[in-house]
């Protein structure tokens, strides 16, 4: 019987264990995995073939016959960077703010802190002091949250910034970890500097960046809207508004309303505040603020205010300007009393101050022709044709008398001024009355339109007796040049000398001379005596000419050419032969010499000449006449640019 074979031998399918079928796909999973890692990491590591090619020599082509300039170097794509917007071009896409849930969150918590003030007294004991801390913590917290929205309003919306501020009070009476997270207010003149930037592709306008200085020292960004969104650079300008971060919002205006402590109504003007009396007042002064900024220009930058500083409030001020008088008198007699004050009858040039002195007339009664009394007083406007007017300027205090050029029909103002040219009038007949024997304004304060006391002007003749109003003209704060000017000028500085100025007055200290008065030895003899040292005069100049930099913002330059002192063919001196009382004098053994006097001269028709006229002796380079001070006023040509020449063109410079 023939034996079976063992089992061991058998690899039939029907033989196979299902243990050993589970080892083999184990390890042919293993195998797979492995040889999957293997053929990953090679393939990191050999070049693509988008980025490199393999070239085999061997088989390369011969380059066809083109020409070296045929071949072309491959095109570069430039590498552009994204854009970064400039957070002040991020303002043109601000979106309210305003809503933000941080500015309620802040506003409970600061009506709990009111409940809770107390319990922040060192000497309370009836609160537990942890929860104290963990409260003020939670008012932190907010106060950051919101300063970080707040500073994104200010740049954005500043005007809803400064109405959403909290009041200066509210602000110093939380605690410093806290306040010093929120807006500060500010009230002061600055100066504005400002520059056209910001080519944003999504705003190809550009916009206009500014900064300031505040009192404190920080330099802010500063955000501007209404009438001064558009404001460039300004020196002194009033302002107020509200900081935070590096942020400053600045109002539309100059001006603020506030309230003093004793609860009358002021006007807040920079760092200073003006309690007034009534709207007539505060209108009128509001009118003198926009007058002086109205003049900034390209050429004048420097804000040039009223002078405030001898007054305490805006009734002060307007006493000194405004002088109502009431004893009654006729027109001649009242400009008599203006002018013998330095000042002048009123001039009403606006309509806010037509309302003033309505205010201030109202009242006070005249008498007429007949001597019946009357609503009338005296304003500074006649079309009398031989009146005279006197002016007065405050910062020489000198008088000069002019002709007002006025006519039948045609009004002056006594301030030389044509009363149809201002661009306000309150004639009762709506234009310039021709009466004859009526030459003078009075102001009616008891006329009315549509049933309103509003004061108008009528002709009278110069047998009233009426009040009258004398103004004055205040100072204002010192202004830059009013002529426009800009370039570069050369100015001539001579210093001189008299010619018995240094040498003895009776020319004993002379120079040497021969017989015909001809100094010997010009070049060795020469008067020693400075009036001003060069290193001195060239400080001074230096001065001078930083000064008209400064206040023309660099369009003007002046170039000192100063020359070596010369002496002029003038005497400083004379001799004086006798005393004041016409005795001699014991101790003059000659009886004919006593003293020295001094000559008078005319600053330029004779020392200004003399000395020119001697610089211009020295050196062609000291001469106004040469060429070394001409200037060029404009270039002129044969033909006009852009039509093309068929020969060269004349030029001519002037």
């Amino acid at each position: 019987m023939p034996k079976p074979f063992p089992s061991s031998r058998s690899m039939g399918s029907r033989k196979f264990k299902p243990r050993a079928a589970m080892g083999f796909i184990l390890v042919f999973l293993t195998l797979c995995f492995g040889l999957s890692l293997v053929f990953h990491h090679t393939s990191k590591r050999q070049p693509s073939s988008k980025s490199s090619q393999v070239v085999d020599l061997r088989k390369s082509k011969a380059p066809n016959n083109k020409k070296l300039s045929d071949l072309k170097a491959p095109v570069t794509q430039p590498v552009t960077s994204p854009f970064i917007p400039d957070e002040w071009c991020e303002v043109r896409d601000y979106v309210d703010l305003s809503s933000d849930p941080v500015f309620t969150e802040f506003n409970l918590w600061m009506s709990d802190y009111q409940k809770v003030i107390c319990l922040l007294d060192d000497n309370c004991t009836k609160h537990d002091p942890r929860k104290i801390l963990k409260f003020l913590k939670i008012g932190e917290k907010l106060a950051l949250e919101r300063k970080k929205v707040f500073e994104k309003i200010i740049r954005g919306d500043p005007a809803k910034a400064i109405s959403m501020a909290l009041s200066d009070e509210l602000i110093k009476s939380l605690p410093n970890s806290i306040s010093k997270n929120l807006e500060s207010w500010k009230n002061e003149r600055i100066d504005l500097d400002s520059i056209h930037v910001c080519y944003d592709p999504n705003h190809p306008e550009g916009l206009i960046k500014r900064w300031s200085v505040l009192a404190d020292g920080t330099r802010y960004r500063v955000w501007t809207h209404g009438d001064r969104k558009k404001i460039q650079t300004v020196k002194g300008i009033a302002s107020w508004g509200v900081t935070i971060g590096e942020d400053f919002a600045m109002s539309s205006h100059s001006y603020r309303q506030v309230k003093v402590p004793s609860g009358e109504d002021a006007i807040q003007f920079a760092d200073k505040v003006f309690p007034y009396k009534n709207e007539y007042e505060r209108n009128l002064f509001i009118q003198e603020i926009e007058n002086a900024e109205s003049e900034i220009s390209v050429l004048k930058k420097t804000v040039s205010y009223p002078i405030m500083a001898g007054s305490s409030s805006l009734t002060e001020y307007y006493e000194k300007k405004y002088d109502i008088i009431l004893n009654l008198s006729t027109w001649a007699e009242a400009n008599s009393t203006a002018i013998s004050l330095n000042g002048r009858l009123v001039s009403i040039e606006t309509q806010r101050e037509h309302d003033f002195i309505l205010n201030q007339f109202r009242g006070n009664y005249g008498q007429g022709s007949s001597g019946i009394p009357v609503t009338l007083g005296w304003i500074g406007a006649t079309d009398h044709a031989d009146q005279n007017s006197t002016i007065y300027d405050v910062s020489s205090g000198i008088s000069t008398t002019i002709d007002l050029n006025a006519s039948e029909g045609n009004w002056k103002w006594t301030n030389g001024g044509d009363v149809s040219e201002i661009g306000f009038s309150k004639w009762q007949t709506q234009t310039e009355p021709n009466n004859a024997n009526k030459n003078y304004a009075a102001f009616d304060w008891n006329s009315t339109e549509n049933g309103t006391y509003t004061g108008l002007w009528i002709d009278v003749n110069s047998s009233y007796r009426l009040p009258f109003i004398v103004e004055y003209d205040l100072e204002n704060e010192p202004v830059g040049p009013s002529v426009p000017v800009n370039g570069f000028r050369k100015v001539l500085v001579v210093p001189a000398r008299f010619q018995d100025e240094g040498w003895g007055f009776d020319g004993s200290s002379a120079p040497l001379t021969d017989q015909f008065g001809n100094t010997l030895y010009p070049e060795l003899q020469k008067d020693a005596f400075e009036p001003v040292s060069q290193e001195r005069l060239a400080g001074s100049m230096e001065q001078v000419t930083e000064y008209f930099r400064d206040n023309s913002d660099g369009a003007f330059n002046l170039i000192p050419v100063i020359s070596p002192t010369v002496t002029i063919p003038l005497n400083k001196y004379i001799d004086s032969q006798t005393f004041a009382d016409g005795t001699s004098n014991p101790y003059d053994s000659n009886g004919s010499l006593v003293g020295v006097g001094d000559l008078e001269h005319e600053e330029l028709p004779d020392l200004g000449v003399a000395a020119i006229m001697a610089a211009s002796q020295l050196s062609e380079k000291y001469n106004i006449l040469d060429h070394f001070f001409w200037g060029v006023q404009g270039i002129t040509t044969s033909s006009s640019f852009g039509g093309g020449y068929k020969s060269p063109p004349a030029v001519s410079f002037r």
